[in-house]
């Protein structure tokens, strides 16, 4: 029997609507060697009828019919059951571009790496948003087409090149089983805890420029009321053990250590600042204020020689300084808005 290229690895709960317009991308690829295991995670509509459909037609696909356990459950479950070379995530409701696996399995080859970084595009209510943030880095293009290994190109920025996603990557699968790196347990930031669990076993990475997958923006969910938002943020701050146990797997002698960990728990940092701007009126101010001080405080490494050396002394005490007086909100919702005003 042989080995497959490329294992897909697709998770579907009650998503009966995008079934078809997913899996067309997949099996119509250009790249023909490839698995396509379809996870359903105790869909209530019709998504499993629909996924039965395309197995009748097509043996490349695998069917998994489970009962719901989150989609980090189901992402294991296509995990292990993966074969192929390379291991590419899809959420069920987004599709790629039909030349996707060949483009990003050539990258692979060529540059032997364990990681292969492709662009997203955003599709809403019609449009399609290229996302460019990434690009606008000077980091992106310093690395862009050049293999590298983590260690050796982390960078203040580093989630701005790499990202914390798992869907826009493409896998050495033999990478994730030596490292035993499997997506953790948890209701939120399931992808980012995983992106960060392969980050740091330093692969080798390659990032492309194209264009391949699609992501159809999120209807709308509780997360977006105040309750949901500030559960949102908690989360955030609750997985931080996680994230020490990861960072203890890094020895201490690995090149760049101090850096790798001052990067990743000031990254989640400035997600919790990201939520500021929604909790800033909410009846959660105070409280969450004390979150992000307590966080501030116990997770990161604030000896200011070691800030100053790091280059961001400034953006680190910005950092504190929004988090203390409560002026991010303010910046958001009155001085930006007015300048971009009058910019216009």
């Amino acid at each position: 029997m042989t080995i497959p290229k490329v294992s897909i690895i697709i998770t579907f709960y009650n998503l009966e609507d995008y079934v078809e317009k997913c899996l067309n991308s997949l099996v119509n690829q250009t790249l023909t060697d490839i698995e396509i295991i379809c996870v359903n995670d105790g869909s209530t509509d019709k998504t499993v009828d629909k996924i039965k459909k395309f197995v009748d037609t097509d043996r490349r696909i695998i069917l998994i019919d489970k009962k719901n356990e989150g989609v980090s459950a189901a992402r294991n479950y296509g995990l292990n059951q993966a074969s192929g070379e390379y291991v590419m995530f899809i959420d069920g409701d987004d599709f790629i571009e039909l030349n996707a696996c060949e483009l990003a399995y050539t990258k692979a080859i060529k540059f032997q790496t364990d990681i292969v970084i492709f662009q997203k595009k955003y599709i809403a209510e019609e449009k399609t948003i290229y996302c460019s943030y990434f690009k606008q880095s000077k980091y992106y293009q310093t690395l862009l087409d050049k293999p590298y290994k983590f260690f050796d190109k982390i960078t203040e920025t580093f989630e701005s090149v790499h990202a914390m996603y798992c869907w826009d990557k493409l896998y050495k699968r033999k990478f994730l089983l030596y490292n035993k790196i499997q997506f953790p347990n948890v209701s939120f930031s399931e992808d980012n805890l995983f992106v960060i669990q392969t980050l740091i076993n330093n692969p080798s990475i390659i990032i492309t420029d194209d264009y391949l997958y699609n992501y159809y923006s999120r209807r709308s969910n509780s997360l977006s009321k105040m309750d949901g938002r500030y559960n949102y943020v908690k989360i955030h701050i609750n997985i931080q053990p996680l994230i020490i146990d990861y960072l203890r797997a890094i020895p201490e002698t690995s090149i760049n250590y101090k850096l790798i960990k001052w990067h990743i728990n000031n990254y989640y940092l400035n997600v919790l600042l990201d939520e500021w701007n929604s909790l800033y009126f909410s009846k959660y101010r105070k409280e969450y204020l004390n979150e992000i001080q307590t966080y501030i405080k116990k997770y990161l490494d604030t000896n200011e020689n070691y800030v100053k050396n790091l280059n961001a002394y400034t953006r680190w005490k910005r950092l504190e300084f929004l988090a203390k007086f409560h002026i991010y909100g303010i910046y958001t919702k009155i001085i930006k808005p007015i300048k971009i005003f009058f910019m216009n």
